[in-house]
């Protein structure tokens, strides 16, 4: 099965869309989307909160949803290892350059 990770809670500012202090990113490594979805289904979060613009694809947790999330299975790491993950995303998403003639 593969992993399904979440990284360090951090500070964030609340909005009238996101009313916490603290949040976390659920996610997996490039080609298991299904998996990460099928974790967060067993979660309840809705699949609307799945977002990919400009960045890992991922749902945004709680603090609360984050010690869900490791009761079930997902895997905490560190920052050196998020950015592993982020770089092998973009690098497999990455559109070619076009050539200059």
């Amino acid at each position: 099965m593969p992993e399904i990770y979440v990284d360090s809670l951090r500070e964030t500012h609340p909005t009238k869309h996101w009313p916490y202090l603290r949040a976390c990113h659920l996610f997996t490594t490039p080609g298991n989307l299904g998996a990460l979805h099928a974790f967060a289904a067993r979660m309840r979060l809705k699949h609307s909160y799945f977002q990919t613009q400009g960045t890992l694809p991922h749902y945004d947790l709680t603090e609360a949803k984050r010690d869900q999330a490791l009761a079930m299975g997902a895997v905490e790491i560190d920052w050196e290892r998020y950015k592993q993950i982020f770089d092998a995303w973009h690098a497999r998403h990455r559109k070619p350059r076009r050539r200059r003639r």
